[in-house]
């Protein structure tokens, strides 16, 4: 939104006032469209969240700046580097800049609240960031200290992180993080049970395929809905002022939690502009899936996260036993609608002789 300009003055560069202010957070942004309370009272949620888990609290309001992506791409080396990021936290100017989206952003304020050394270890650095702001899924290969000038694999790095933190404790990664990569591996031996080489080794042979989301379904859902052998029907309000609704770049959404009872194909319907599915992953799953998820089905959300209907149109999908995701969007931020969604069992299909 950005509603005044920079200013030069005495060498110094002047900020003008963020667009939107939270207990935590000074939001200036670069789109034309609001953010919404939905996306704010989240935003103060995970901050929350966050500095439980790590044991530290931000030490001042955290300024973020915000582009759309396809923007962004213009900004990203100017105030990030060569690297191509999707966002980056400055140390020294406790500023975030970056793309819009609630995963990114995220993963910049783990970064914020690290207690992290100057030329810390870049496998823990990025590793935590990813493990606590995202889902992580077994990526193969063996972890390796890394120095802040190297390069991992952002993917590999915080499913080793999690499963560290899961399994020896926070206390273990937070004690790598304070420390120079020259010191990590002492460190670790000291702090984490074994060597940093041994807990590879149990790691490659007791890791899970994968770790839930810590702000998933439960996180972003504004209520619930059973959904049996009967039909199911009912209105969903998106206000922009209310924190149960979210905006994007196309307009404004909200979720519902759906807990399905018994899998077969189901007729899905919305006056909206259009509703989204996935199924929820909220446990730790040991393994990969072994059933393969149809064409018509709705796909897990370690893959493709959503399956998208459009307004105004039946759409038939085969749901599986468990919790789903229900995203209702409109293509507008201003004012109060509401939408019916309607789901009930499809009809048998007709067999011709």
């Amino acid at each position: 939104m950005m509603r005044c300009s920079f200013a030069l003055l005495a060498a110094a560069l002047l900020a003008c006032a963020p667009d939107y202010e939270t207990e935590h957070l000074r939001i200036t942004t670069h789109f034309d469209f609001p953010l919404c309370e939905g996306n704010l009272d989240s935003y103060e949620r995970m901050i929350d969240d966050l500095e439980v888990q790590i044991g530290t609290k931000l030490h001042a309001p955290l300024d973020v700046e915000l582009w759309t992506y396809r923007d962004w791409q213009a900004e990203t080396r100017r105030l990030c580097g060569p690297r191509l990021l999707t966002a980056c936290y400055n140390t020294v100017t406790h500023r975030v800049n970056g793309a819009f989206g609630q995963e990114i952003l995220g993963h910049e304020i783990v970064h914020a609240l690290m207690p992290t050394a100057v030329h810390g270890d870049l496998l823990f650095y990025e590793g935590t960031a990813v493990a606590l702001s995202s889902s992580t899924v077994l990526a193969g290969g063996r972890p390796v200290l890394t120095p802040h000038s190297g390069d991992v694999d952002y993917t590999a790095a915080g499913h080793f992180v999690r499963w560290l933190t899961e399994t020896r404790g926070q206390d273990c990664v937070r004690a790598v993080l304070e420390v120079s990569h020259a010191e990590a591996e002492s460190t670790f031996a000291a702090n984490c049970g074994s060597s940093f080489a041994a807990a590879v080794d149990d790691y490659a042979n007791t890791a899970p395929w994968f770790y839930p989301d810590p702000f998933g379904c439960e996180f972003m859902s504004g209520g619930e809905q059973t959904l049996a052998d009967q039909p199911l029907e009912f209105t969903v309000e998106l206000d922009c002022a209310s924190t149960d609704t979210f905006s994007g770049e196309t307009g404004m959404y909200t979720f519902r939690t759906l807990h399905v009872a018994e899998a077969g194909r189901y007729l899905l319907w919305t006056d909206a502009r259009a509703m989204t599915l996935r199924r929820c992953f909220d446990t730790i799953e040991q393994v990969a899936p072994t059933v393969t998820i149809s064409h018509d089905g709705v796909p897990p959300s370690t893959s493709i996260p959503f399956r998208a209907f459009f307004g105004g149109q039946f759409g038939m999908v085969r749901l599986e036993p468990g919790d789903h995701l229900l995203g209702v969007a409109i293509d507008s931020w201003t004012d109060t609608h509401e939408f019916t969604v309607r789901i009930e069992p499809a009809p048998p299909i007709a067999m011709v002789p």
